[in-house]
């Protein structure tokens, strides 16, 4: 099975599954954000961020559309295309050239992923029982997430609500 989901509690497991993540991220990783609007998404990447090693401020790109972050494997990229309008838009971005030293997030990018041949995908979404609680869905396309999925559960299952 390529799709697994956890149950985010607190800020404090969203913390603990971004550490996790940053734990198992390599340069040239795609990581596509998808869920709505407040959900958390551009959150998850800041602690993830931080986790890699950026000392920045790291805030939504929702009118830059691109950030850059220094990281300690490189780069993290971190886009958000929800105002975009088309495929090509997100083309001239010109994201494919930063890939060979980023590890890339894309928040709303859903509607791209048949551009990439390996990708994670993480989906979050509200829980209706509790109004601080996510729930974290992930998909692993790729033979590259392939290979870390069980690892990669296995380290959440042990860190997120502990």
């Amino acid at each position: 099975m390529r799709q697994s989901s956890l149950i985010l509690k607190s800020l404090s497991d969203t913390k603990a599954a971004a550490r996790v993540l940053s734990d198992h991220c390599l340069i040239q990783d795609i990581l596509i954000f998808s869920g709505g609007l407040g959900v958390g998404k551009s959150e998850f990447i800041r602690h993830l961020a931080q986790n890699l090693g950026t000392t920045l401020d790291v805030r939504s790109p929702t009118y830059d559309l691109m950030r850059m972050y220094p990281i300690s494997q490189g780069q993290l990229l971190h886009c958000d295309v929800y105002r975009l309008r088309s495929e090509k838009e997100f083309l001239h971005l010109d994201v494919e050239s930063y890939i060979d030293e980023s590890i890339v997030a894309i928040e709303w990018g859903e509607s791209l992923v048949h551009l990439f041949d390996s990708y994670l995908m993480l989906s979050l979404s509200f829980q209706p029982t509790n109004p601080n609680s996510r729930q974290l869905s992930l998909e692993f396309v790729g033979e590259s997430w392939l290979q870390r999925k069980f690892k990669l559960e296995d380290a959440l299952s042990q860190s997120v609500g502990k």
